[in-house]
C-alpha cells in the first residue's frame, strides 16, 4: 500500500489534466510533436522547446516506454473520455523507476496552455499547487505544508515557484514545482524530494538550466 500511495504521489501532477474539464476550451492540443528531447554531454537538451538542463550525476534517465507507461494516470481511471495532455519530456530519478520508495527526482512536462483559457505561469502553478495540496489532504493522517507563491531567475526567465510538503508517519516527501509559458505550453520542473538534503542538491541542478 505505502509503495502505491508513493506512486500516486508521483503522478498526482496528472490529476489537472481532467480536473473541472467540463469548463475548459474544447479544443485542447496534446503536445505529441514536440521532442523528448536527449542527452548530450551530461546535459538534458530539448531543441523543440529549447533549453538544456545538466542531469544529475549517477541518476537514472526515464526512457521513453517508461515515460509514456509509469507516467500516465488515464490507465488508471475509469473513465474513456479522460485523456491525457501533459507530455512528459525527462525523469531523472536517484534509483529506477521501479523502485518507488525514497526515490527523489526530477521532473519536467509540458501541457497545452491554451486549455486553461489563460497564459499566466503565476495562476498555472497556483492550480498545481491546489490539486496536489488537495490530494495529498485526503490521505489519512496527512500533514500538508503550502509554501507562499514566488518568482524566481531559472537562466533569463522567471518561472513561478512553489512548494508542497507532505508529512506523514513512514513518508516525508517534498515537491517543490516551477512553471514558465514558452511557445505556447507551461513548461514545468518539479523536485519530488524525501529529504532535504536531496532537495538542496537537486535544487544545484536548477542553476545549470539554460533557455537557449
Amino acid at each position: 500500500m505505502r509503495k502505491t500511495i508513493i506512486f500516486i504521489l508521483i503522478i498526482a501532477l496528472s490529476i489537472s489534466i481532467f480536473a473541472g474539464c467540463e469548463n475548459k476550451p474544447s479544443e485542447i492540443i496534446k503536445p505529441e510533436d514536440v521532442s523528448r528531447g536527449e542527452i548530450s554531454e551530461g546535459y538534458y537538451i530539448n531543441k523543440d522547446m529549447g533549453f538544456k538542463i545538466q542531469v544529475p550525476s549517477d541518476y537514472h534517465v526515464a526512457t521513453d516506454e517508461e515515460l509514456d507507461t509509469k507516467f500516465n494516470i488515464t490507465q488508471y481511471v475509469d473513465d474513456e473520455e479522460v485523456e491525457s495532455y501533459i507530455t512528459y519530456l525527462a525523469f531523472f530519478s536517484k534509483k529506477s523507476t521501479e523502485e518507488t520508495e525514497d526515490n527523489s527526482h526530477i521532473m519536467i512536462s509540458i501541457e497545452d496552455a491554451g486549455k486553461y483559457g489563460y497564459t499566466d505561469k503565476d495562476t498555472y502553478i497556483e492550480y498545481m499547487a491546489y490539486d496536489k495540496s488537495t490530494t495529498y489532504k485526503a490521505i489519512e493522517g496527512a500533514k500538508v505544508t503550502l509554501s507562499n507563491q514566488t518568482n524566481v531567475w531559472l537562466g533569463d526567465r522567471r518561472f513561478a515557484n512553489r512548494t508542497v510538503t507532505l508529512d506523514m508517519e513512514g513518508l516525508y516527501v517534498i515537491f517543490d514545482m516551477y512553471a514558465v509559458i514558452k511557445n505556447g505550453y507551461f513548461l514545468s520542473i518539479m523536485i519530488g524530494a524525501y529529504s532535504d538534503a536531496d532537495l538542496e542538491y537537486l535544487r544545484g541542478y536548477l542553476d545549470t538550466f539554460v533557455f537557449e
